[in-house]
């Protein structure tokens, strides 16, 4: 609330089953901030307590296509350019890419596409909310039950297009104490480093949903593979490779171009 550039509005989600009293179960001074700062809202969560799924997902529809989301977790310590760095990488990147919060391991899809990577989009991360387009399509009790909502968000992300980058500026100072306490009495499948296992339940788990909710391939919704020898000839490196590809990943969507006034036109 005290960064050089303040963000226009910071929700706080939290479960009514988890604070049955809302208000009065709150510490005093989160309350004061509350009815104080405008900028401030405690927003009330009904149902079961989806732990960190509920960080992002409630707020949604409150926010435009093109509004700008920063996620960061209650164990952070965040220092006071941190909304300004934020937005001014994600503005450096035309706001077309998805920043991950940190230089974090790039994971592999599930039978990759020449060995595709994509950055998680851990804690701290900016995107908007068009990004996480689908969401309500695929958010069924199942994903919500693996609390992995990093990995829920990049895939959302990866299946509207928008491929997650690492920051180039970490930003972040984690809780030592809270997040020592996190790791030994969660069941976040961060536990005995189980996280990565986690991540691909909740991968495989993603995939299979949105093939059957939106009945295309996940995969497919990814790509569109683009290639050409040049403007009106074809029959070179790039004909070869798409044809390669084509019979290799038929789930894929693969363009070849190729001007309608070329000799090829008709044989292609």
């Amino acid at each position: 609330m005290n960064n050089t550039v303040k963000p226009d509005i910071v929700y706080l989600n939290l479960a009514i089953v988890e604070f049955p009293n809302k208000e009065k179960g709150l510490p005093k001074n989160l309350v004061q901030l509350s009815q104080e700062d405008v900028t401030f809202k405690i927003n009330w969560v009904n149902g079961p307590n989806t732990k960190s799924m509920k960080k992002v997902f409630p707020i949604l529809k409150y926010l435009n296509d093109d509004d700008i989301i920063i996620d960061i977790d209650d164990d952070l310590l965040l220092p006071n350019d941190f909304v300004e760095t934020r937005l001014v990488e994600f503005a450096e990147h035309n706001c077309q890419f998805p920043i991950s919060g940190g230089n974090n391991p790039k994971w592999h899809l599930n039978k990759p596409l020449f060995d595709l990577q994509y950055n998680c989009l851990t804690a701290t991360s900016i995107f908007q909310k068009k990004m996480l387009f689908g969401y309500d399509r695929v958010l069924n009790d199942n994903i919500i039950g693996t609390y992995n909502d990093d990995v829920v968000y990049t895939m959302l992300c990866l299946s509207n297009g928008y491929f997650p980058i690492p920051t180039k500026k970490l930003t972040t100072w984690w809780g030592v104490s809270t997040r020592k306490i996190r790791m030994k009495n969660d069941n976040f499948g961060m536990k005995n480093n189980k996280m990565f296992k986690s991540d691909k339940e909740t991968i495989s788990l993603f995939q299979k949903t949105y093939d059957k909710t939106h009945k295309t391939s996940f995969r497919q919704s990814m790509f569109n593979l683009v290639m050409f020898d040049s403007f009106d000839v074809a029959g070179d490196n790039a004909e070869a490779l798409y044809r390669i590809c084509r019979d290799k990943y038929p789930d894929i969507k693969m363009t070849f171009l190729i001007s309608k006034n070329s000799s090829d036109w008709k044989r292609l």
